[in-house]
């Protein structure tokens, strides 16, 4: 799935559009979208963001503790 029919479906539901409306907006079919809402849970997923470097490595959590325990 291309990542801007993603955030504009999504984006198109968050205000409050019904399927069919935010996959008219999209250009796809509600069909398609409601099966996909049934597959997520009807929860955006995370998928399309960038989580990279969120969280910190073994190397770095290691040293953090050391610093801690001077």
């Amino acid at each position: 799935m291309v990542a801007e029919v993603f955030r504009a479906f999504w984006a198109t539901m968050a205000r409050g559009e019904f399927i069919t409306g935010a996959a008219a907006e999209v250009g796809s079919y509600r069909r398609k979208w409601r099966q996909w809402l049934r597959e997520s849970g009807g929860v955006r997923p995370r998928r399309g963001r960038d989580l990279e470097g969120r969280c910190l490595s073994f190397a770095e959590r290691e040293e953090r503790a050391r610093s801690r325990c001077r």
